[in-house]
C-alpha cells in the first residue's frame, strides 16, 4: 500500500484552475521530489495535499481518504506544508518556531525527542535556539 496516493487531483484558486488531474504515489521509505518550473504547480500541489486550497480528486494517506479533511486534521496526521522563504515568525526564537510544528501533538516526551533529533541534523539551530528567528541569515 502506498503511503501517499493522489489520483486525478485538481486544484484552483477561485475560478482559476491550477492543477489539472495529476497522479502520483509515494511508497513507504521512499524519497520523492516534486520538480518543475516556476508556476508549474509545485506549491499548489503541496497546499492541495494539506487541504489549504479547493480540490477535486482523491488523496489517500496510509490507505485512508483525506481529501475532505480540514487542514488541522491533516496536520495531526503528520502532513504539513512548510513554505520556503519567509516562513518563520520573526519575533519568535528559533526553538519557538520549531515547536510550532508540534502544537497539535500531545506526547511531550516524543516532541522533545524529535526536537533533539532535528538539532542533531542541524547543530547550528541548536546553537541559535534562543535567537530571534528574524535575525537569522535568511530569516
Amino acid at each position: 500500500m502506498a503511503l501517499l496516493e493522489v489520483r486525478q487531483l485538481h486544484a484552483r484558486y477561485g475560478h482559476t484552475p491550477v492543477l489539472h488531474g495529476i497522479d502520483f504515489r509515494m511508497e513507504p521509505g521512499s524519497i520523492t521530489a516534486l520538480l518543475g518550473a516556476n508556476g508549474a504547480g509545485k506549491t499548489t500541489t503541496l497546499r492541495a495535499l494539506c487541504g489549504m486550497v479547493k480540490t477535486e480528486g482523491e488523496v489517500r494517506f496510509a490507505g485512508e481518504s483525506i481529501g475532505r479533511r480540514a487542514t488541522e486534521d491533516i496536520a495531526r496526521l503528520g502532513i504539513a506544508h512548510v513554505p520556503d522563504g519567509r516562513g518563520t515568525f520573526l519575533n519568535f526564537t528559533t526553538e519557538e518556531n520549531l515547536r510550532l510544528g508540534a502544537y497539535v501533538r500531545r506526547d511531550r516526551h516524543a516532541v522533545e525527542s524529535d526536537l533533539e533529533r532535528v538539532f542533531g541534523y542541524f547543530p547550528r539551530l541548536k546553537e541559535r535556539r534562543r535567537q530571534q528567528a528574524g535575525t537569522l541569515s535568511g530569516g
